[in-house]
């Protein structure tokens, strides 16, 4: 590697051979780390893809513009939201909250609202701490909510289904049961509102909502953690 090489890029502005190669390797660092922002500080305003592209060539990797990432770490959050909410059916039935205690039933699941939101904080925050150098944007934060909130909705029909049958399969006769005690609905009423169908679909389409506004407001509070 030559100085004439890098004067040919009219990027480095320094004609000796060893500088030329420290500053090089560090952006090849950078590359590793993906962080793009930071090159750029480095390379100026001209010629930053060819070498940013040199770099990620070096490294064996494709060029990744913009912080365009994999999404398995919110793939995995995304299942780890289900398997809370399973082990969150479980402790209601425990607790009897789907059968004696049903008059409380509705009162205490609001309760699973901290640690779903508890989820999308963790996920978020190792998001910006792996892959984006810990500084995340707020699309980047909402970005990454919203991929999870799509694979507990592509899940939470077997969630759902797995709740009814297995966890709690007695759940459905206990509601309409109580309903129709109560007064707060007639029989044909309780059966239409409390049973599998019903619950499959109203599950998948409270899901997608609730994630956007959880997304919503984790990314605006992963601003708060970012490094100044």
């Amino acid at each position: 590697m030559s100085p004439g090489l890098f004067a040919s890029w009219n990027v480095f502005d320094c004609g000796c051979l060893i500088e030329d190669i420290i500053i090089f390797q560090a952006i090849i660092h950078l590359a590793k780390c993906n962080c793009i922002d930071l090159a750029n500080e480095w390379l100026g305003a001209e010629g930053h893809t060819f070498v940013w592209t040199i770099a990620c060539t070096k490294i064996n990797q494709k060029p990744k513009y913009k912080a365009m990432k994999t999404r398995t770490l919110e793939i995995r959050w995304g299942i780890y939201f289900i398997l809370m909410q399973l082990s969150w059916m479980v402790v209601e039935k425990s607790l009897g909250y789907h059968d004696e205690r049903i008059a409380e039933h509705a009162g205490f699941s609001m309760w699973v609202m901290v640690p779903s939101m508890l989820m999308y904080f963790l996920a978020m925050q190792f998001k910006r701490v792996k892959d984006y150098a810990g500084n995340m944007s707020f699309k980047q934060g909402l970005v990454s909510g919203l991929v999870i909130t799509a694979v507990v909705t592509l899940l939470t029909p077997a969630s759902q289904i797995i709740t009814s049958l297995v966890i709690t399969p007695d759940y459905f006769e206990n509601a309409i049961a109580y309903a129709v005690e109560s007064g707060a609905a007639t029989q044909e009423a309780a059966e239409a509102n409390f049973n599998l169908t019903s619950y499959l679909w109203q599950s998948i389409v409270f899901a997608p909502i609730a994630g956007l506004v959880t997304s919503l407001l984790m990314a605006a509070l992963m601003l708060l953690f970012n490094k100044k």
